[in-house]
């Protein structure tokens, strides 16, 4: 799975390439720790490149969802796609994440 990081400004942005599937998971998983073990817990997931989630792919945001929370952080998505918007309101997921159109939006909401 191909997953960029970024920053804009104090936000980290992780961008995966693939569906957030159960095989894809893992490799998601491992780049969320590794900025919460550097005390970077306000994190920003760019699904411009997710084209589908499915039930260990929301196990897995919502996990990390909490540990953000715990870390006095957040997890905020952009540019979801009507699939995944669909997927998040039909689960209640919405509930936990907002979600923005664009990383700048999304950064902005952060101050």
């Amino acid at each position: 799975m191909k997953i960029t990081s970024s920053k804009i400004g104090f936000i980290n942005v992780i961008a995966p390439q693939s569906p957030l599937v159960d095989e894809h998971s893992d490799a998601l998983k491992k780049i969320i720790q590794g900025h919460f073990e550097n005390n970077d817990a306000k994190i920003l997931i760019d699904f411009s490149g997710v084209s589908h989630i499915d039930s260990r792919g929301l196990e897995l945001l919502l996990d990390s969802f909490e540990d953000a929370k715990k870390k006095g952080g957040d997890i905020k998505l952009c540019n979801v796609n009507q699939l995944c918007t669909d997927i998040f309101l039909a689960t209640r997921m919405s509930s936990y994440f907002e979600m923005y159109k664009t990383p700048e939006e999304a950064a902005q909401s952060y101050l």
